[in-house]
């Protein structure tokens, strides 16, 4: 399985789903049944069995769906990178290495002007052999581009592109209607399944009293199901009881206020 984590995930996964059914023998279901009070029928097994199939693909995908930190790091690099060889392939002699020597001692004004003459010839040569580089290198873009017909000054144009768009996209990313995965989710519609399924079926479904979570048969059917589920999906908040009653009290929340 891979790893569990509540972080926020893509909304993309590669997770291959539908070859893992949930399939309790009748000693599970006994079990199920002792934990919640009530004898199920076939009905009402059903409808859980296709609730829990659900979840372990909903869980699967999820589960298996990229970090959107990872992605934004990753936009993050592609954005600088871009910038650095835009500036690079731009700069008359490309991105020079930081001399270390000794502190700049002051200089006249005739000395700083020797400079800066010189800085501006070795600034045109650096230039001339710039073009000269480029026409050497579009002529080899022209043998191994094949069907792409392109220059090296294009490069620097789709660069400023890739970055621009990258940043747009990572801006889009990190808004919080942006579609992603979060795996909790996936265990909250199965609750959410369940409460509806009891409450339809006319069963047990109560999880707090005067607004304060309680243990209920409801919360200990719920605990004894994610018991069965084994490497397959998540059993969440199986530390206690009192844990799992509150977090199905939210999961729900949104059901009753409708």
């Amino acid at each position: 399985m891979a790893r569990a984590s509540r972080k926020e995930r893509l909304p993309t996964s590669g997770a291959i789903v539908g070859k893992v059914r949930w399939s309790p023998s009748a000693d599970t279901w006994n079990a199920i049944e002792s934990a919640y009070g009530v004898e199920l029928p076939e009905e009402m097994r059903a409808g859980i069995a296709k609730i829990v199939d659900r979840y372990f693909e909903t869980e699967a995908i999820a589960r298996d769906a990229p970090f959107t930190k990872d992605a934004l790091a990753w936009l993050e690099g592609l954005q600088s990178t871009s910038a650095a060889f835009v500036a690079a392939y731009n700069s008359p002699r490309g991105i020079q290495p930081k001399k270390q020597g000794n502190p700049a001692k002051k200089k006249n004004a005739e000395a700083m002007a020797i400079e800066a003459a010189r800085a501006a010839e070795d600034d045109a040569r650096a230039r001339k052999a710039r073009r000269y580089l480029e026409d050497q290198i579009d002529d080899y873009l022209q043998e191994l581009g094949g069907d792409v017909d392109f220059r090296a000054r294009d490069l620097v144009k789709i660069m400023e592109k890739a970055s621009a768009a990258a940043r747009l996209f990572a801006q889009e990313l990190n808004d919080r209607d942006h579609p992603r995965f979060h795996e909790k989710n996936a265990w909250r519609q199965m609750v959410r399944r369940l409460w509806q399924l009891a409450d339809e079926s006319r069963l047990p479904r109560t999880i707090d009293k005067n607004n304060h979570p309680k243990v209920s048969p409801f919360v200990a059917f719920v605990k004894e199901l994610q018991k069965t589920f084994g490497d397959d999906a998540k059993a969440w908040h199986m530390e206690s009881e009192l844990t799992l009653a509150v977090e199905m009290q939210k999961a729900i929340a949104d059901i009753r206020e409708k």
